[in-house]
């Protein structure tokens, strides 16, 4: 093979992070993501995010909880028992939308937010 095929498939295998060790088998599959990237999927999208605990809210059954990482917050609505404050977790979570109306409802952000399937706390 001519030193410019080699060349072009060692550029086009490190862009896709298929060359051994460079990315994590996991993260070339879209596992974990960050908290920051919550907002760019759609809706139905299933996620893994890690973070500390920053927020509770608790509902009568269930609650909402947030997660922070080093990109951002990202809000876990869930079922369960909420996880403590402070407390390092990773949930996997399918990616929900809605629109947010606040002011005398004359302003509106379209806001994600992850459903929770499992947690490992």
């Amino acid at each position: 093979m001519g030193n410019r095929k080699l060349l072009t498939l060692v550029l086009l295998l490190s862009s896709l992070g298929l060359l051994g060790g460079c990315v994590p088998w996991a993260a070339r599959l879209g596992f974990p993501k960050t908290t920051a990237q919550v907002q760019q999927q759609y809706a139905g999208v299933t996620m893994q995010i890690s973070g500390t605990v920053v927020q509770q809210a608790p509902f009568l059954e269930g609650g909402a909880y947030a997660l922070q990482d080093q990109t951002g917050l990202a809000w876990v609505f869930t079922e369960m028992a909420l996880p403590e404050l402070n407390s390092q977790v990773t949930v996997e979570g399918v990616v929900r939308r809605e629109v947010v109306f606040w002011g005398d409802r004359t302003h509106s952000e379209h806001t994600a937010y992850l459903q929770e399937i499992e947690r490992q706390d």
